[in-house]
């Protein structure tokens, strides 16, 4: 079987989620998101990622991006459930880690296994609309800006080192 290529790996996943979620839609933004899903007249985009690991196996995630500050929902068929990650758990995750993945920060990019979460029944979508929304507004507004300002310091550093190596 050949292998499609990463970026279209989680198309069935995305798919799936969209019929299973009332109000969520295809992303317009792929920077922002896979799906955007409406809770209290507000729009909140998610990240979908898909995981064939049965159960027993770790099932390890690749390139989650804290940063983002944007939900996860993970499809894991084999085990009959999605795992719901809040994009404030994701941070607090990154927090926790010593390095990233491809990069010294884990805000940037993260790995993390299945066994690092708890899945929910698949069966009902109500799951959704509790996880996506479950930080209080005045810490995620407080933990999104933190991410928007370590973004910016990131990429001036970015800018301030090109600058630097091109004047040597």
């Amino acid at each position: 079987m050949v292998r499609q290529a990463i970026r279209r790996e989680g198309d069935h996943a995305v798919a799936r989620f969209l019929e299973l979620v009332d109000g969520s839609r295809a992303s317009g933004d792929q920077k922002k998101g896979d799906a955007v899903v409406l809770i209290d007249k507000q729009d909140f985009y998610v990240e979908i990622k898909e995981c064939h690991a049965p159960p027993g196996r770790s099932g390890t995630l690749n390139q989650i991006r804290p940063i983002k500050y944007t939900p996860l929902m993970v499809q894991a068929p084999q085990r009959g459930c999605w795992y719901v990650v809040p994009a404030g758990e994701l941070v607090r995750m990154a927090a926790n880690k010593d390095r990233g993945q491809h990069t010294e920060i884990a805000f940037e990019c993260m790995n993390l296994t299945l066994a690092q979460l708890e899945g929910e029944d698949s069966s009902r979508q109500t799951w959704v609309f509790h996880r996506v929304s479950a930080v209080p507004s005045s810490q995620a507004h407080a933990m999104k800006a933190l991410m928007n300002e370590l973004l910016q310091a990131i990429r001036k550093l970015g800018e301030d080192y090109k600058h630097r190596v091109n004047a040597l």
